[in-house]
């Protein structure tokens, strides 16, 4: 399977695409009368700078996530991975994503609080169920945003987690 992000790439056609659509508008504009200008720069500035602001969040959004290699499924036609995104000062989430047909279908089978998942947990236990084990860390969260999809069975298992550093065995 041929892994690709095409939303990524989708982003990126669109900002261009407005960029170069707005300039080409104000190219045009600049040769006609004035109310043409007029209109075509009361359309452009705000296109243009709207445009450019996308551009850099866009950029800027994609450091904040972070994605695992991905755990192909014994026939190698789907894939999972995990997808931890920091949301600083905010915490931040961990979502189990399910890709198939190389990477133009995508489903959130999980999602958790922040690196409650790692790559040892998952594991496909055939073709069409695949066993993910998270650490419990609320009560309310048992098995609540996990789920299957329409071919695809889910198991979820909470573990708890042993705290095993110096700073958390001290009096």
């Amino acid at each position: 399977m041929f892994f690709v992000e095409w939303f990524k790439f989708g982003y990126a056609f669109a900002a261009i695409l407005a960029l170069t659509g707005t300039t080409w508008l104000w190219r045009w504009a600049r040769s006609k009368k004035a109310i043409h200008r007029v209109a075509a720069g009361a359309a452009f500035i705000p296109t243009f700078l709207f445009s450019a602001f996308a551009s850099l969040v866009v950029l800027d959004v994609f450091g904040c996530e972070s994605s695992s290699q991905p755990i192909y499924s014994p026939d190698h036609s789907k894939a999972i991975r995990i997808l931890n995104y920091d949301g600083g000062a905010l915490g931040g989430s961990t979502a189990v994503e399910l890709v198939s047909h190389d990477g133009f279908w995508e489903n959130y089978v999980f999602r958790g609080y922040w690196h409650v998942v790692e790559t040892k947990d998952i594991r496909w236990l055939d073709d069409k169920t695949l066993e993910i084990r998270y650490i419990y860390l609320d009560p309310t969260f048992a098995h609540s945003d996990c789920h299957g999809t329409g071919s695809i069975k889910v198991v979820c298992i909470p573990h708890a987690e042993v705290i095993t550093s110096p700073a958390a065995r001290a009096p």
